[in-house]
């Protein structure tokens, strides 16, 4: 997998892939802020705490690189998204194509 994982950053010009047969998420980090790209988790997952799980991996590495925001967004039909973001700290930063922007102090 790390050959993969490799391959798949030099590819998207520095963007970070995470994944197994559960999820994925891509990111990079642009200036001070880390910023979720993508994010998948199959339905069969959803809801067991897999996604906070990464998330906190996410988080973890964000502040050893010095990130002081992970930024996200979310269409707002996407409520299972737009509830997590809010009940772990996330607020709104604003709107992009009908798109929701959430920020994250870390």
């Amino acid at each position: 997998m790390q050959l993969l994982e490799q391959y798949f950053n030099e590819l998207n010009n520095g963007r970070k892939i995470k994944y197994s047969n559960e999820f994925f998420i891509t990111y990079e980090i642009i200036g001070d802020s880390l910023q979720i790209v993508d994010a998948f988790v199959v339905p069969e997952q959803r809801g067991t705490g897999l996604f906070k799980d990464i998330m906190k991996e996410i988080e973890k590495e964000a502040k050893e690189l010095n990130c002081k925001y992970i930024d996200t967004s979310t269409e707002p039909q996407q409520t299972r998204s737009v509830m997590y973001q809010t009940k772990n700290g996330y607020k709104v930063k604003g709107i992009i194509e009908n798109s929701l922007i959430f920020r994250k102090e870390l």
